[in-house]
């Protein structure tokens, strides 16, 4: 009998293409008591190759983007466990 393992999700990497944003989303979030870390991604998460991530718990997801939404800000959604 085989194992079926499960893969769970820790981190979700909200995508933005300016470093502003990035500032923006995460004074925004920790504003409302959301942990939120800026980290410069990788060629291969961005289509331009400027783009910055802000990282946050997975528990935090649907609060973070109902507030980037709230306030305007674009973003796209990366996660999982190597963030």
């Amino acid at each position: 009998c085989a194992k079926t393992r499960y893969f769970t999700l820790k981190k979700i990497l909200l995508l933005v293409d300016t470093m502003t944003f990035a500032q923006k989303s995460k004074k925004l979030l920790i504003s409302s008591g959301i942990n939120a870390e800026i980290i410069k991604t990788q060629g291969s998460l961005s289509s331009n190759g400027c783009t910055f991530g802000v990282k946050i718990d997975y528990k935090d997801y649907f609060s973070a983007i109902r507030m980037l939404k709230n306030n305007e800000i674009t973003f796209t959604v990366s996660g999982g466990d190597i963030f």
